[in-house]
Formats: structure tokens, C-alpha cells, sequence
């Protein structure tokens, strides 16, 4: 059972997804001018607060709601494997197809085949978690949200 700060966080959560299936759904009725914002929450806590059980009850939400998907609809990443393990993940130079820190200087595109491979894998994605993302470097944070648009435009 979620507390009471994790309820907060899942109602506002389930109401935006909620928002997005009505306009995938008026969207293939007609044209609307007028998009649902992406939604970027930060959520912290000290250990034991419930971080991990939250994701779990974010990931089983977000399954529900796009149930009539076939493709993965919630991705969990982390910066580590064993970080990705427990929230029942994948690291995230293993989802974003990234170097390790410290083998590329800069971000690279994917291969054409790669790329469309990451293209259809993702293409059902409704949200991404990242755990432990003070872990993650400023850099890879960029070129995770280079990679997104890449997959997505």
C-alpha cells in the first residue's frame, strides 16, 4: 500500500497518463492543434522511504493504462547494473545504446540498423524512470535525451 507523499506522486503521475491515452485517442479521431506536455518529476528520499516499491506501482500503472501496446511501455534504467537489478531495470548505457564513460569523447548517432532496431523497441514507450540519477553524469544525461529524440522524431 502506497503512503501518503507516494499517492501524491501516483495520482499526479496517473492523471497525466491518463490525459495522454484521451489524446492518443482524439488524436486518431481528428487533428488537435494542442499536445500533452511531457511530465519531468524528480523524486528523492533518503534509503527505506519506498523509492523502489513507488516504481513498482509506477511500472504496473503505466502496463495498465497502455494495455491494448504490445511493445514495452514503461523503461527503468540505472546507472549501474546492480542499481538497474534492484528496481527491476537495465542499466542505461545498455537501453540508450551508450558508450561508457571514458571510451567516447563525445555522443554518437547509432548505426542505421541499430537505430531502427532502437526505433521499434521504444516506439510504445510512455515513460522512462531512471534510478539513481545523481549517479549519472551530466553528459550522459544529455546524450540519453539526444538518443530519446533521435528514437522519436
Amino acid at each position: 500500500m502506497l503512503n501518503r507523499d507516494q499517492k501524491r506522486i501516483f495520482d499526479h503521475i496517473k492523471a497525466h497518463q491518463l490525459r495522454q491515452i484521451e489524446y492518443e485517442k482524439s488524436k486518431q479521431e481528428k487533428e488537435q492543434s494542442e499536445c500533452v506536455k511531457p511530465l519531468h518529476m524528480f523524486i528523492s528520499g533518503v534509503g527505506g522511504t519506498g523509492k523502489s516499491f513507488l516504481i513498482e506501482a509506477i511500472k504496473a500503472l503505466v502496463k495498465s493504462i497502455w494495455s491494448t501496446l504490445t511493445k514495452q511501455t514503461c523503461a527503468v534504467a540505472a546507472p549501474t547494473g546492480l542499481a538497474a537489478y534492484n528496481v527491476g531495470g537495465v542499466a542505461a548505457h545498455r537501453l540508450f545504446q551508450l558508450l561508457i564513460e571514458g571510451q567516447c569523447a563525445s555522443y554518437w548517432s547509432l548505426p542505421n540498423t541499430s537505430h531502427k532496431v532502437m526505433k521499434t523497441e521504444l516506439q510504445d514507450l510512455k515513460m522512462v524512470i531512471i534510478d539513481e540519477v545523481s549517479m549519472v553524469s551530466s553528459f550522459n544525461l544529455t546524450y540519453i535525451h539526444m538518443r530519446m529524440n533521435d528514437s522519436f522524431e
